[in-house]
């Protein structure tokens, strides 16, 4: 949305990628070698997890997304594919 364009960039430093902080500072053998959230989450709070979401990483985030534009699907799976992402993005948010 180009009307809220400034309002969205002046958001900009408040966020702070935590993947540096992770990579910087912390450092758990079960992260398997990786800082990214689908690594540390699970070894830190182990009840948030990615398995049995409908879309659970951002590859197939980006497929299933790209689904939104297919003028064939039913405005049904597309409410479905929605809450899908919503649901992804949410899970990410709170980690």
């Amino acid at each position: 949305m180009p009307s809220k364009s400034n309002e969205l960039m002046a958001l900009l430093d408040r966020f702070q990628d935590l993947l540096d902080v992770f990579r910087s500072h912390y450092f758990h053998p079960d992260f398997g070698g990786s800082n990214s959230i689908k690594a540390v989450l699970p070894v830190l709070v182990p009840t948030m997890t990615y398995q049995n979401m409908e879309v659970g990483n951002g590859s197939e985030s980006q497929v299933v997304f790209e689904k939104l534009y297919d003028p064939t699907i039913s405005t049904e799976e597309r409410a479905k594919i929605r809450k899908d992402l919503l649901d992804y993005c949410r899970q990410d948010t709170l980690a």
